[in-house]
């Protein structure tokens, strides 16, 4: 290889362990960093400070003090230099239940005692985002239940008013604040400010994606007033309930194909039928699954959900009525791409880098997120060109949701990030990283949710009108907010 060129080359155990020793003590990293194993070779390059580890087999080590587990690979490579290995290949940090490559080992300098794996993956780094971004999520969803109780929203939008207040914009907003925050060189955050930004914000949104087109889309579900009744054959000889509905036309639409295999309170929207005690819903109207398989034909089928816990019996029903199309959109097919990429270093070799065979592809999408944020707007322009003036919400709930979604959500946002920061979950001293986990608390309502309630057919003038007045009020409360996150966060620098 051309990287050996020129370099000083020990084989045997006793000879490889003796240079590579040395070499720790000379760029002042800890003796016990490479726990080897039967050395066959050991080789280092002064001029580029290239090093280079052969041994027999692969060795686990466990780091008790810093209760980590660690993988060596019987080739290990990387560039050494003062208290730090970069590019470094053959070592994984374990992670849960992954492997990640470790890319590079760090020491603090000054000493504070401190040593850094950086993984390829990203997950060592920042995997405390994504549960914070589910955090945020599920901190709103309580916040809207209780907008629900204290503003009564009109029943067949409960549901609506619950999500519109937990889901907020994680994305282009963001990202313009980003931009605007970094477009300067004498910004507070560093000459890494555009880049890691967009890197925290970008890594956040694979769990909102993910939530928008499974939770969200459901949760979107229209009522039963909003379905067309299709009316029964006379030649259908089951006899059904009195208060069973036949399938929507929308449900139809959606998912064709079902017909031959829906059973009798299939033909309920499922969301109304699961979760009707939640939306106040009248258990008269919905009949309950469990009263329907009492009523119908002990078939083995309704033998076997009647033996199911409760819990697991909704969340199949769930994953039952929802086809795998409606999940793998767009956006979560980038997501898997992505991770996929990520994780497995020779393939992010061959699309990331100047010299990549697919860099071009990398090249075509930084054009196309140059157009990403401009286009949002637009979009956002179109949903809210109706205006206010059609909305059934109510003043009270449409207040009231303004109000927990832009004023009460970021308080609780800097409290929890700063709980986090107290209890050393989060990144030491990378301001730009708390800076887009407050952004996150701080945002109004996700576009998306315009789009998806036209898909659905559902709360489209509702979801207009409270896009237009969270953007609004926005104008007012994201300039405060991000005056007092400056003070906060800049006075730690």
């Amino acid at each position: 290889m051309a990287e050996k060129e020129g370099g000083i080359v020990k084989k045997g155990h006793e000879e490889g362990i003796k240079i590579a020793v040395a070499l720790l003590e000379e760029f002042g990293l800890p003796l016990g960093l490479l726990p080897l194993a039967d050395v066959m070779e050991v080789g280092f390059v002064r001029s580029t400070g290239y090093m280079w580890i052969l041994q027999k087999k692969k060795v686990e080590h466990n780091f008790k003090m810093i209760s980590k587990l660690v993988s060596y690979d019987t080739e290990i490579t990387g560039f050494v230099e003062k208290k730090r290995i970069k590019k470094l290949k053959g070592v994984k940090a374990k992670e849960l239940m992954l492997w990640p490559p470790v890319s590079e080992i760090t020491l603090d300098d000054p000493p504070t005692g401190k040593i850094r794996f950086k993984s390829l993956a990203g997950i060592t780094k920042t995997f405390p985002e994504e549960a914070f971004a589910a955090g945020h999520t599920a901190i709103g969803c309580v916040l809207g239940y209780l907008v629900t109780l204290i503003c009564r929203p009109p029943s067949e939008f409960f549901r609506f008013t619950v999500i519109v207040t937990a889901f907020g914009n994680t994305g282009n907003l963001p990202l313009a604040i980003v931009g605007s925050v970094c477009h300067s060189t004498d910004n507070p955050f560093g000459p890494e400010c555009h880049r890691t930004g967009v890197a925290y914000v970008s890594f956040a949104q694979w769990v909102a994606v993910l939530l928008v087109y499974t939770l969200v889309y459901h949760m979107m579900e229209p009522p039963l007033e909003y379905y067309e009744v299709v009316e029964e054959g006379i030649e259908i000889e089951e006899q059904l309930p009195i208060n069973n509905i036949s399938r929507p036309l929308l449900v139809e639409a959606e998912w064709p194909g079902m017909e031959d295999k829906e059973t009798e309170h299939c033909k309920t929207p499922f969301i109304a039928r699961i979760f009707t005690s939640i939306s106040n819903v009248s258990q008269t109207s919905i009949p309950h699954p469990d009263s329907l398989e009492e009523k119908g034909p002990r078939s083995p089928k309704s033998i076997r959900c009647l033996a199911e816990p409760r819990m697991v019996r909704r969340i199949r029903i769930v994953a039952e009525q929802t086809p795998i199309r409606h999940i793998l959109q767009p956006p979560t097919i980038a997501t898997l791409l992505a991770f996929i990429i990520g994780m497995f270093p020779p393939i992010k070799d061959f699309v990331f880098g100047d010299d990549a065979p697919f860099s071009f592809i990398t090249d075509s999408l930084e054009i196309l997120a140059g157009a990403m944020v401009p286009s949002v707007m637009l979009i956002l322009g179109g949903m809210i060109a109706e205006g206010p003036n059609e909305s059934k919400l109510g003043i009270r709930t449409t207040v009231g949701i303004i109000i927990a979604r832009l004023l009460v959500l970021p308080l609780i946002g800097i409290g929890v990030v700063f709980l986090a920061d107290r209890m050393n979950l989060l990144i030491p001293g990378d301001q730009m990283y708390r800076l887009v986990l407050l952004l996150q608390y701080t945002t109004p309502s996700a576009i998306l949710f315009g789009a998806i309630a036209s898909l659905r057919g559902y709360a489209v003038s509702e979801a207009s009108a409270l896009l237009f007045w969270q953007h609004v009020f926005a104008m007012l409360s994201l300039s405060m907010y991000t005056i007092i996150y400056f003070k906060l966060l800049l006075s730690y620098i």
